[in-house]
Formats: C-alpha cells, structure tokens, sequence
C-alpha cells in the first residue's frame, strides 16, 4: 500500500465527487447505525476547501449536507481545522508547496457556512509556523 500525499488525496476525493460517487455516499449514510463508542470525525470542512476557497476541492461542500445529517445519530463528534498562522512554512511564499489557506481568524479559515455540527471536541493543527500538521 502506497501512502497517499494531500495533493493527491484533494485530487481523489475531488474526483470522486465530480463522477458522482458522493451522492451515492449521501444515499448509504441513511443506513449507517453507530454504536456507543462509536465517534463522528469531521475533518476540515473549512471555507477555504471548498468551492472559492484558496485551496478549494472542486465539489467539496457536498459534503456538508451528509455530515449534518449523520453527526446527530452520533454520541461524540469531533471536528478538526486547519489553522495556520499567516506565515506558515507550508505555503508557498515561504517556500512551501500550499498557497495561504485556513489562516486563523480569516474567512477562509472558518467553517462551510451551512455546517450545522456541535462538537464535543475541536482539533486545530497547523499552529505551529514550522510544522504541516497534517490530519
């Protein structure tokens, strides 16, 4: 198994979302059940991925409609952000490969407007100015 950049992984899920491949998730969420222990993790439904954002996946907030409609059948829901200081060794001003994306306190950086989850915990990566953070 080959490990999977986040480029790539962009790539693929925005892929999948442009031949259709979320709407048949949407439908299969209808049939998910979770048990106690079971945990929601909602990762970086954030502005700037989705469509407009700096760091956009093409079709990304067809998510959001899915993730609220799950995240109530679930005990615990945890939410991670990116969250990077404006100059953030990952973009590309820097010399990293990213351009500026989910800087803290920006637009970009907040979550999809229509997200509608209240989670009992937050994750926030990628404070540190010399460290990715990736999830």
């Amino acid at each position: 198994m080959r490990a999977m950049g986040r480029r790539d992984f962009l790539k693929l899920t925005g892929a999948a979302a442009m031949l259709g491949l979320l709407p048949a998730a949407a439908r299969a969420q209808s049939r998910i059940v979770p048990g106690d222990g079971d945990v929601l993790i909602v990762v970086d439904v954030q502005r700037d991925f989705c469509p407009g954002g700096s760091l956009a996946v093409p079709d990304g907030d067809q998510v959001v409609p899915v993730v609220n409609r799950l995240a109530p059948r679930f005990r615990t829901v945890v939410t991670t952000h990116d969250s990077h200081p404006p100059d953030h060794s990952s973009f590309v001003e820097q010399g990293g490969p990213w351009p500026p994306h989910c800087v803290e306190g920006t637009p970009g950086w907040e979550p999809h407007p229509d997200l509608r989850v209240k989670p009992d915990y937050q994750v926030f990566k990628g404070r540190d100015r010399e460290l990715d953070g990736y999830t």
